[in-house]
């Protein structure tokens, strides 16, 4: 089927991971049986200008918008993040209403954030409108809610209220009526939208990885030194509880004396995770790395034994992919998208429950990973092929295709 796309993506960008990779590989996806025209904010345009002189795509154009200097000097990093996309969204719309004056097109597609609690506007134009994958359904487990501060005890409950008063998107219910299809993320995603929708929803995890990345990841892991440490990956905010991973480092901390604990990322929670670690006497072992270069931060996970991902919360987490491609041990809550994107084949899935006894089950976990490199080996191997049999990039292109093909 070869039609004509417009593709609203906030974060696409080539060589990337995380929100940058999933905008840029659905396109290049999609591009391959359709005509695709990729709306991104300008300070992607160097970047994929420079991969298209060497890489020329003939389905795909690419077309720059942002807001006006004036506003986006406000813009400091991920500070203000969401009123900006919120404000981009709008200029997307603006951009994609000019483009219908010069090309027929046949559908719009919303890809990057795909948080049901952040807008678009690509549905008001006259043309079917996609959206997703969308996440947002889920929140920190109340059982948790005692570990948490107040500030993010509100935050909770905004999440509880905006299915049924959508305060932080006042156009969610327009959007979920007038879209031709909405892609959610996992099947909780699709529990908590309109039943009014619900004939039009289908479900489709947001991340992927290509074959030659599977094997490049595995050479890499085979060219360095393996340590026994543990590591993890990504920003340290109250729902990721890196607490209960440093509480259970800790319980086995003694018994694997040359063992360290990597935490590679920043966030709010890192000064009060760097006082625990002290607190246990662990300054010297628990290290924070701070934010590494992608390729740095990589490095760290491959030469680690296991990574360990206490987040009560994701979507298809692009470091935990990274390391079911590099054969690596996991200990994660068996929750959301973890719960899709990993069985107990190939994992060690602890299913959601209070604080300490999570910190117990998780010690458990890595005692036994610890002790066992035969099974760090094994569950490595299983990973690496879930993500070869499920989750290639080139399933997101067949998915769409035979979504508007239906």
């Amino acid at each position: 089927m070869n039609k004509t796309i417009v593709i609203g993506a906030y974060a696409c960008e080539p060589y990337k991971g995380s929100e940058q990779g999933v905008g840029w590989n659905w396109a290049l996806q999609i591009a391959k049986c359709n005509k695709v025209i990729v709306i991104t904010r300008s300070n992607n345009e160097p970047v994929i200008s420079d991969y298209l002189k060497k890489h020329p795509i003939d389905n795909i154009t690419f077309y720059y918008c942002d807001v006006p200097d004036s506003i986006r000097k406000y813009k400091k990093g991920s500070k203000g993040v969401h009123w900006y996309y919120y404000l981009w969204q709008y200029y997307c719309y603006k951009t994609a209403k000019e483009i219908l004056k010069k090309e027929h097109v046949d559908y719009t597609f919303t890809v990057t954030f795909g948080n049901m609690w952040l807008p678009t506007f690509l549905y008001k134009l006259p043309v079917k409108h996609i959206w997703g994958p969308i996440g947002g359904e889920a929140g920190i487990p109340k059982i948790l809610w005692n570990k948490i501060s107040l500030k993010q005890k509100v935050v909770e409950c905004i999440r509880l209220i905006n299915p049924y008063i959508p305060i932080s998107n006042p156009f969610y219910k327009q959007i979920c009526k007038k879209s031709y299809k909405i892609i959610a993320r996992t099947e909780d995603v699709e529990k908590v939208l309109p039943s009014s929708c619900k004939d039009k929803v289908l479900v489709c995890l947001e991340t992927g990885a290509s074959e030659e990345d599977c094997l490049n990841f595995k050479a890499s892991v085979e060219k360095l030194v393996a340590t026994d440490d543990l590591v993890h990956v990504g920003q340290m905010i109250p729902r990721k509880m890196l607490d209960i991973a440093i509480l259970a480092f800790a319980k086995v901390a003694d018994k694997y004396q040359h063992v360290k604990f990597n935490l590679v990322g920043t966030g709010p929670e890192k000064h009060n995770l760097k006082a625990l670690a002290k607190s246990l006497g662990l300054e010297n072992r628990v290290v924070f790395h701070g934010v590494k270069p992608r390729e740095e931060a990589i490095g760290l996970m491959q030469q680690s034994a296991i990574i360990v991902h206490p987040s009560v919360y994701e979507g298809g987490c692009w470091s935990l992919f990274e390391a079911m491609m590099s054969e690596k041990a996991i200990v994660c809550f068996d929750v959301s998208g973890n719960h899709v994107l990993m069985s107990d084949d190939c994992a060690e899935l602890v299913p959601m429950m209070g604080h300490d006894e999570a910190v117990n089950i998780f010690a458990q976990k890595l005692d036994l990973l610890l002790g066992d490199k035969n099974l760090r080996e094994k569950l490595g191997k299983a990973a690496h092929k879930r993500i070869l049999t499920h989750f290639l990039w080139k399933n997101k292109g067949e998915f769409f295709e035979k979504m508007i093909d239906d």
